[in-house]
């Protein structure tokens, strides 16, 4: 946290608590104060854009020893696969293998890592008042080194429309293809969400097993029609 404090625009609030060594929690519980702001209810380009402008540092800030890496190894594919596949269709068998195939053609061209917040969506987001400027961010218990689309998976859940701005926002002025990038979104939302339902099997008293199970589905339903 000291490390990312002052190399980023907006606050980042150091923890009262941090423990990690909480088997139900294994990236960890980050306690933090509570800074001024509240997380954005309302997607817009304006806000898109500060997004896109914040993610920009983070994604640039110079590796260190202190930041762990979390990489995205075939091996991780292969166990998130044999996860995923007792819990699809006979139909989304095909789609699990292609997600797996492409993904590691994805990184068999090693592509570049960065520090990544690791669960970069809205509830983590503080913003000012007009709720179009970012101002702070929480909950860095999965920092990492890693694939920086990783932090833009989860930009879904305040809509496709806000991902795209936040996208293009992000490759203007870089050497970044927008349209690439948008097509190997697919690869880092299904990460997201079979990621989630390896960790509800393994964590059962959490109770989110059914919702997990139920999200992958979706998700492969809605690239499989897209295919």
């Amino acid at each position: 946290m000291h490390y990312l404090r002052g190399r980023l625009d907006v606050a980042v609030p150091l923890p009262t608590l941090v423990e990690d060594r909480l088997p139900e929690f294994p990236h960890g519980v980050m306690v933090n104060r509570k800074i001024p702001g509240t997380p954005p209810t309302t997607p817009s380009k304006a806000l898109a854009e500060n997004v896109a402008s914040v993610l920009r540092q983070l994604h640039s800030i110079g590796f260190s020893s202190v930041v762990p890496e979390r990489e995205v190894l075939s091996d991780e594919l292969a166990a998130l696969v044999r996860t995923a596949r007792a819990h699809v269709t006979k139909a989304q068998i095909d789609d699990v293998e292609r997600w797996q195939a492409e993904f590691g053609s994805f990184l068999d061209e090693n592509p570049p890592r960065c520090v990544v917040h690791g669960d970069f969506w809205h509830a983590n987001w503080i913003t000012a008042d007009d709720g179009r400027t970012l101002t702070g961010l929480v909950d860095f218990e999965r920092t990492h080194i890693g694939l920086f689309q990783v932090d833009l998976a989860p930009l879904r859940y305040f809509g496709e429309r806000f991902r795209l701005d936040v996208i293009e926002a992000y490759c203007a002025g870089t050497d970044r293809d927008s349209e690439l990038l948008v097509g190997q979104m697919w690869m880092f939302d299904v990460l997201r969400e079979v990621r989630g339902l390896d960790w509800a099997i393994r964590n059962p008293d959490a109770n989110e097993v059914e919702d997990a199970v139920e999200k992958v589905r979706d998700m492969f339903n809605a690239y499989s029609r897209s295919a």
